[in-house]
């Protein structure tokens, strides 16, 4: 059993639990732990990079789930017009964001839009979180200048599950693949082989052409190092992102023991507790979110059980009742 301790942030807002963000990772920071941090995060800098990519730089650590939603809006800045030419923007038209990559540091959000113009743009954020469940709950406006420029970068991995180097993987554990914007999926050349060189058979699913999963065909073996490997990853211009290579071995042997949890945020039957006080789950091991549960109205919140995904969107919300 991975006796690694994991740390899942909550917030009260509802009796009813969701899957939010997660940890786990070789690209996730500080995760979890409620605490003394109760501000939301701020926005710090906007800027274009391309003719179709904006980094938005926030101030603290992000939950990836939340940053990765549709919690961005981009209008051309000035006073709107009722009709915009065919083919050109005014003022008041909106940008399309087609996806939002949160990068490793964990601070920097990759939109990927429709195409800019070199005119002032102005990009209102709400409902992002940091890592201790403090949400952006009044939205955050700021003006920032298009660009025109061609996009000559690649795309990048911005997450991994396992992490390159991880050691007691679960043998029955899903992979996952995240990019800095949508790639071309019919086009990647993933392989997952053991050291030896012997191929495992893989099923690759993805909704948005950003979020990958990797299901293996049959369990993995047991204390065995695997080696994935990434090729022919592009995105919508033709840039190529270069072979990437990392590995991870498996558990020593099959995990039968339940996770237990190590302390929590406000303790066991704690009275008196502030209705907006954040709140954590400490477990002693990574948790599988594959399946959750969440409470009905007349099941008191005390008694949610929480079950996460395998090392990654692990951060729950629910409310304490009233």
């Amino acid at each position: 059993m991975n006796l690694q301790t994991k740390s899942y942030a909550l917030v009260a807002v509802g009796c009813a639990l969701i899957i939010l963000s997660g940890c786990g990772s070789d690209d996730s920071g500080p995760t979890g732990g409620g605490g003394t941090d109760t501000t939301p995060p701020s926005v710090s800098n906007v800027s274009a990079v391309d003719s179709s990519h904006i980094n938005i730089t926030f101030s603290e650590a992000l939950a990836r789930t939340e940053a990765e939603k549709n919690h961005y809006t981009i209008v051309e800045s000035g006073t709107p017009s009722p009709t915009s030419k065919q083919g050109a923007t005014a003022p008041g038209d909106p940008l399309v964001v087609f996806s939002a990559a949160l990068r490793t540091d964990q601070k920097t959000v990759t939109l990927t839009t429709n195409p800019m113009a070199a005119v002032g743009y102005t990009l209102t954020v709400s409902g992002v979180t940091d890592v201790h469940g403090n949400e952006v709950e009044t939205p955050i406006d700021k003006v920032f200048t298009g660009s025109t420029a061609s996009d000559v970068t690649a795309p990048e991995v911005v997450y991994r599950f396992p992490a390159p180097g991880a050691t007691g993987v679960a043998v029955g554990a899903s992979l996952e693949i995240d990019f800095s914007e949508p790639v071309n999926s019919f086009a990647i050349a993933y392989n997952l082989s053991s050291l030896d060189g012997t191929p495992v058979p893989v099923n690759m699913s993805t909704g948005d052409d950003v979020h990958f999963t990797i299901h293996p065909t049959s369990p993995l073996e047991l204390n065995t190092a695997y080696t994935d490997s990434l090729r022919i990853v592009s995105d919508a211009h033709g840039n190529v992102m270069p072979l990437r290579t990392w590995t991870f071995r498996t558990a020593n042997a099959a995990d039968t023991t339940p996770p237990t949890l190590v302390s929590s945020i406000p303790p066991n039957n704690a009275v008196n507790v502030d209705i907006n006080t954040s709140l954590s789950l400490t477990f002693a091991e990574v948790m599988d979110q594959n399946t959750s549960r969440s409470t009905s109205p007349s099941e008191p919140c005390s008694s949610m059980a929480t079950k996460a995904t395998p090392a990654f969107r692990s951060r729950y919300r629910f409310a304490l009742p009233r």
